[in-house]
């Protein structure tokens, strides 16, 4: 397993209490445009992404974005986990 994708409402305030909860180390936090297929159509979306591990767990956190996959009516709700094969 790579990791624990999650979604949030409030980037500051996740980072805030999965740091303190789970003992994270955030290794980044990026804003960028990603061209994706959302619902069937082509788009470019600013996500903002973080990426934080405690050691032994690793987390990806995304802002939410209003009609995405990647909106919550949560503060933070799981939203993916990321494998690895080769």
């Amino acid at each position: 397993m790579v990791h624990t994708g999650l979604v949030c409402r409030d980037m500051a305030a996740a980072q805030a209490r999965l740091s303190e909860s789970l003992q994270l180390s955030w290794i980044d936090d990026n804003r960028e445009e990603w061209p994706l297929t959302v619902f069937g159509k082509s788009v470019s979306l600013n996500l903002r992404i973080a990426h934080a591990s405690n050691g032994v767990a690793n987390f990806e956190l995304i802002e939410a974005v209003p009609d995405t996959p990647w909106v919550t009516a949560q503060a933070i709700v799981q939203h993916h986990v990321c494998l690895h094969s080769p």
